[in-house]
């Protein structure tokens, strides 16, 4: 069986907008990637709300829980959905065994969907609309929402008719102001003042 999630405490960031935000609420939920933590990724929206932008939304950055296989911070175990997963024999393995495995790595993704969908059920209590509530991140953390979306409480998703690719040339596996600028876009789109 998984082990029970530990976690550090969310980071929320408020609307500045009371007035704003009191009339037509609306939050983001963003998950951070694997090894990282709330805490690295705040400063998107005091960047946001710095420039006036989204001054209405609502932006909740939690923390995944510790995990010991991997020794950091993550959703689930990275090595889940590797060919090959690191830390574990490329030998052959007892079915048992790697049913076990399988059967803890899936304990683990669902309890932090639960964990994602318990924040969004919050939001609801609170007198956010649900089709108000924007789920994202990076890297895992995006992994992560599209994990919940499979197991929804939600009765739409942005899904691939609805894509719109961005190419950002030499960015690798990290961010930009230009991607950053991009997501403001997108926000105001599906959740206007």
């Amino acid at each position: 069986m998984a082990q029970s999630q530990s976690r550090a405490p969310l980071q929320r960031i408020d609307a500045p907008d009371a007035k704003a935000s009191a009339s037509n609420p609306a939050t983001f939920i963003f998950l951070h990637g694997l090894g990282d933590d709330a805490d690295g990724w705040t400063n998107i929206a005091q960047q946001f709300h710095a420039a006036n932008k989204l001054p209405h939304l609502t932006w909740i950055f939690p923390n995944a829980p510790h995990n010991h296989e991997a020794m950091t911070q993550a959703w689930y175990t990275p090595t889940s959905f590797s060919p090959i997963p690191v830390g574990r024999s490329s030998a052959a393995v007892g079915a048992e065994a790697e049913e076990e495995e399988e059967e803890e790595d899936e304990e683990e993704l669902l309890q932090s969907v639960e964990y994602i969908c318990g924040l969004v059920d919050e939001e609801v209590k609170s007198g956010v609309d649900l089709k108000r509530i924007v789920i994202g991140g990076f890297s895992q953390g995006c992994a992560m929402r599209v994990f919940r979306d499979a197991r929804a409480r939600i009765g739409e998703t942005v899904g691939e008719e609805a894509l719109e690719v961005h190419e950002y040339e030499g960015l690798g596996h990290a961010t930009s102001g230009t991607e950053f600028r991009d997501m403001c876009d997108f926000l105001e789109t599906i959740v206007p003042q």
